[in-house]
């Protein structure tokens, strides 16, 4: 028996293929997947998924830098 994730934590699902599928719908409702080998770096893919909302990690770096930027120039 497979165990129930909350609400809004996204999934992990095995594929016929063998690989694994992960499934995470971000706060503005897009749905967002991701296909790893195994289960450990599927679980580790919606781990970082669910840390940044569904935004690419790479953007909200930049735009956090954006920000300190900006508060140092003033």
């Amino acid at each position: 028996m497979s165990m129930k994730r909350p609400n809004g934590t996204g999934s992990v699902s095995l594929l016929k293929d063998g690989r694994y599928c992960v499934t995470f719908t971000n706060p503005d409702g897009k749905r967002i997947y991701r296909y790893r080998r195994n289960r450990k770096d599927a679980e580790l893919a919606l781990a970082k998924l669910i840390a940044s909302d569904g935004k690419p990690a790479t953007l909200a770096v930049r735009h956090s830098i954006t920000q300190q930027v900006a508060q140092c120039q003033r």
